[in-house]
């Protein structure tokens, strides 16, 4: 039986996911009672928000409109719009819309606004996450360049509280099934290559990697690392010239280091960047990224999602390290003049800035959109910002 007509039959016979439904005339807006449990005590009361980018996909991905949404589901329009606008609805309201489209709750709400009875005890892990306790969403939906999806979560572990992690969400139910093993098969390989570049400091410990109990979602639970990402401390304004320098010595030897291991990046941006608290260190959170996008688009190139810090090329064909280079100048760029110029006019924004001229060059030539016309190896980089440190001290 399909996943809506479920949710039909368990609507009319007035059950749901082991709970007794009050109905009422507006279709699933209801309150749910544990079966076993006294009658007169509501459970999961009180409301949240969908995530509007998840049910849209979800919604597409069944081909339906709004209107065929109400038409399986019997839902009325007033609370249909609801479910799909952002806007708040009871907890029943949401846990039949994650039976109708078989998924979890975890996949559709606001975790800002809901915790699972589970979680909220302490008793155990959210199913799926074996001993990882899933906390508060520390991201919206991500969707990188093959298409593939994700969300951050603050992770606490079951059995040792003063251990926390930074767990990333994977989703790939809308998959063909030879994406879904190549995803799988990435995912598999992350801890070895994070053996590879062990130790060093601008990577975080990866502790844990494996599929949810669907196999069509997959954590990876890194160290948690108190500080700031990039993204949040640029919003306070450009860097001065001193930290200028020794953060893009800090993520030029990053780079190196990647790809000193047969490893390019290709997804480098501000939000994947962490400045921690204790030494202003840089750590690159997000590096099993480049192993999920190496092989190949899943997406036709013209429809991937754009990112203001990815080469151009990415997508368009074979591939190499200059693709750092460039995200390595358009992230440096926005670094230096706190704010991000248009592709291909960096030049004529940085020349207005204060500072030495030798950066401005550099950053200028790992900017250009031919990557023929950029420095070729990341190394040269490094040489050339440690050589300009004295200049930008002053």
């Amino acid at each position: 039986m399909s996943g809506h007509n479920l949710a039909k039959t368990r609507l009319r016979s007035g059950v749901l996911d082991g709970c007794i439904l009050d109905t009422q005339p507006e279709g699933p807006s209801m309150v749910i009672r544990d079966q076993n449990s006294d009658d007169s005590m509501p459970t999961l009361d009180g409301t949240v928000r969908l995530n509007p980018h998840v049910m849209k996909r979800l919604l597409l991905g069944r081909g339906w409109t709004l209107r065929d949404y109400c038409k399986h589901t019997e839902t009325q329009m007033r609370t249909a719009k609801k479910v799909f606008r952002n806007e708040s609805v009871q907890i029943s309201t949401a846990r039949f819309v994650a039976d109708v489209f078989d998924v979890a709750m975890l996949d559709i709400v606001d975790v800002d606004e809901y915790t699972p009875k589970a979680i909220a005890s302490g008793s155990k892990a959210e199913l799926g996450t074996g001993e990882w306790i899933v906390g508060k969403a520390l991201s919206p939906v991500v969707t990188i360049a093959n298409g593939l999806q994700y969300r951050v979560f603050a992770m606490n572990h079951a059995f040792e509280p003063n251990r926390r992690g930074r767990g990333k969400r994977y989703e790939f139910h809308e998959r063909s099934d030879e994406d879904k093993e190549r995803t799988r098969h990435a995912m598999s390989r992350h801890l070895s290559v994070c053996e590879r570049l062990a130790p060093n400091s601008h990577f975080p410990t990866c502790y844990s990697t494996f599929p949810d109990q669907d196999r069509d979602t997959w954590w990876v639970i890194d160290q948690w690392i108190d500080g700031l990402d990039l993204d949040d401390r640029l919003g306070h304004g450009p860097l001065d010239s001193a930290n200028l320098n020794d953060f893009g010595k800090q993520l030029a030897e990053a780079i190196v280091a990647a790809h000193k291991a047969d490893v390019i990046l290709r997804e480098l941006s501000p939000n994947s960047i962490v400045l921690k608290d204790d030494d202003n260190g840089l750590v690159l959170t997000d590096f099993e990224l480049a192993k999920l996008t190496e092989d190949y688009p899943t997406v036709s190139a013209d429809e991937w999602p754009e990112s203001a810090y990815r080469a151009p090329e990415v997508g368009a064909g074979e591939i190499d390290g200059t693709v750092d280079v460039y995200s390595w100048g358009r992230i440096m760029t926005q670094s230096t003049l706190g704010s991000l110029p248009e592709r291909g006019v960096e030049l004529s924004k940085l020349k207005f800035w204060t500072g030495s001229k030798d950066w401005v060059e550099l950053l200028a030539s790992c900017t250009q959109l031919q990557r023929t016309k950029r420095p070729q190896q990341m190394t040269a980089i490094l040489e050339t910002v440690v050589s300009l440190r004295e200049t930008m001290d002053r």
